[in-house]
């Protein structure tokens, strides 16, 4: 029976011989399109997250510019409170070292500038000793040594007072006085867009610079004037 050795024959369930190669060849698979319709929408997406990322990113950025400009303004006025605390202390220092003067008979009378640079006194009355002056001041406020300033006397009396941590620092300490023909003295210190002047409220433009360098020559020029014409 020669069917039986060839491997290729087998028989059917009803006893008939079959060959494997008749056999019916099952379909071809499909391909699916699946992955080719999400990848439009992976695609789109990562856009959108792009996008929300960079919305977000420049709101990030805007508070933290927002917030830097807000922390540095709230410091600078910081600041200039405590330099307009120090100029508050300096007036009461000041006055009572020259009522101390005057109880020691020296002259403090006329118009004239005190400074923490023996080099910016001006115009200092005879008999004024500019060392007892100075070591009744240390006495009081010590620190007074840490500060660059200036000080306008009036007939013994203080009437405006300019502090800073340098004469070139533009964090400034006022104490302008109330006096009757003074018009527009006030108790406040500079800001943003002005600042008082000896005996004037002056705009500042946005970039204009202010030290207490330019306030001591504005000062000594006014005051200057008020010695000429009391003679």
């Amino acid at each position: 029976m020669p069917e039986l050795d060839n491997p290729s024959n087998n028989f059917s369930e009803n006893g008939t011989l079959s060959s494997t190669a008749d056999t019916t060849p099952s379909p071809a698979p499909q391909t699916s399109n699946t992955g080719d319709q999400k990848q439009p929408k992976n695609k789109n997406l990562k856009r959108i997250m792009i996008i929300a990322s960079a919305i977000v990113l420049l709101f990030v950025g805007i508070f933290a510019i927002y917030g830097l400009k807000l922390t540095s303004g709230l410091a600078r006025s910081g600041k200039i409170k405590s330099q307009n605390s120090a100029s508050n202390t300096l007036y009461k220092s000041i006055t009572n070292s020259l009522d101390e003067m005057k109880e020691n008979g020296y002259n403090v009378n006329g118009y004239y500038i005190i400074s923490s640079d023996d080099k910016k006194d001006w115009n200092l009355p005879d008999n004024f000793s500019k060392e007892f002056f100075t070591d009744r001041l240390d006495y009081i406020f010590s620190d007074n040594k840490k500060l660059d300033w200036f000080a306008v006397i009036e007939q013994s009396e203080v009437t405006y007072i300019a502090n800073s941590t340098s004469w070139k620092s533009d964090i400034i300490g006022l104490m302008p006085i109330y006096n009757d023909d003074s018009t527009s003295y006030a108790v406040e210190g500079p800001s943003h867009d002005y600042i008082h002047f000896y005996e004037s409220r002056t705009i500042l433009s946005d970039d204009e610079k202010i030290s207490i360098t330019k306030l001591y020559d504005d000062a000594k020029n006014k005051v200057e004037q008020k010695a000429k014409s009391s003679n």
